[in-house]
């Protein structure tokens, strides 16, 4: 029995360490597939992945012929760790910032259901400087005008929409040079304080216009990169195409240069059969002259996005 077992956990550990390298792997491919994009957007699970079938792998072996198994199975997994280890430090390290602060705030608030005072009350909590709402309908603008919204935030740009479409930046100082910036759902550039600030919320992957709006972006970031980009952006750093925002507009992510590590955002209400969230896509992004300091996710009764709150210093 006990030969069984060992026998057992060697399969496990195989299948648990080929499964985290598919996982490593799947970040470096573009695909159309939603699903496929959804593999990407857990591959920092590979990391405990692996080891979990490193320790797997090294428990009492059992006889030589197992030995012969699991000395390579073994090495295989470190070489994997290594590798899961350098894709997820990036995530976790981070840097000294200096300057003036500015707070920013995004929330996906799923058509319009997030609980109004919950999201202003972040916001507030927060003492943020600039909020950016997306899928925010007329129904939900006016429950947050009555509570207090435009007292807070007498600045705005954007549109509240039905469904998914509506997107809105409010903000303690002047926004001006609103433009929209033609994505699926609402995506406006604006200025404040003199930076050139984009409020994004592209397709999601099941939508057939994902590749297109990330494109988009890229190709706008690439003609006029903008000092920060937030919202939802439907994608996780191991999308191809979303990389291709950051590399091509010379952004980084501020979860990322913070040192906040895995930061998930999606879901938070235990839909698509996940009980925690699992998938980073909301993100604030910077250019070279901003530099992320912190940044911090906060669950909203009534959506399935968590609240990203970001302290950028402007150089």
């Amino acid at each position: 029995m006990r030969d069984v077992v060992r026998s057992v956990r060697l399969v496990c550990a195989a299948l648990a360490g080929l499964a985290a390298y598919l996982l490593l792997g799947s970040h470096l491919v573009t695909v159309k597939d939603p699903r496929l994009v959804g593999v990407q957007a857990f591959s920092q699970v590979a990391l405990p992945l692996m080891v979990m079938a490193l320790l797997l792998a090294v428990l009492p072996l059992g006889g030589l012929g197992r030995r012969v198994v699991a000395l390579p199975l073994t090495l295989t997994l470190l070489v994997g760790v290594s590798l899961a280890g350098a894709h997820a430090a990036p995530r976790w390290v981070g840097a000294p910032a200096s300057g003036k602060v500015l707070r920013v705030m995004t929330a996906n608030l799923k058509l319009g259901d997030a609980d109004a005072a919950e999201v202003l009350r972040t916001a507030r909590t927060a003492d943020v400087d600039l909020l950016v709402l997306e899928e925010l309908t007329p129904q939900l603008l006016e429950g947050l005008a009555s509570l207090g919204l435009r007292t807070r935030f007498p600045y705005a740009v954007g549109v509240p929409a039905p469904g998914a479409s509506g997107t809105m930046a409010f903000a303690t100082r002047p926004l001006t040079d609103a433009q929209d910036l033609g994505t699926r759902h609402g995506s406006w550039s604006f200025h404040m304080d003199g930076l050139t600030i984009w409020a994004v919320h592209p397709a999601y992957p099941y939508d057939a216009r994902w590749i297109d709006d990330q494109g988009r972006l890229a190709d706008l970031a690439a003609a006029s990169p903008p000092d920060i980009a937030l919202g939802d952006f439907n994608a996780t750093l191991d999308n191809p195409p979303f990389r291709e925002i950051l590399t091509r507009g010379g952004l980084r992510d501020a979860a990322e240069q913070a040192g906040s590590g895995w930061q998930p955002t999606w879901p938070t209400d235990g839909s698509k059969g996940l009980p925690f969230p699992l998938a980073a896509i909301d993100h604030v992004l910077v250019r070279v002259d901003v530099r992320a300091e912190s940044t911090a996710a906060h669950v909203i009764h009534g959506t399935d996005h968590a609240a990203l709150v970001a302290d950028l210093r402007l150089g």
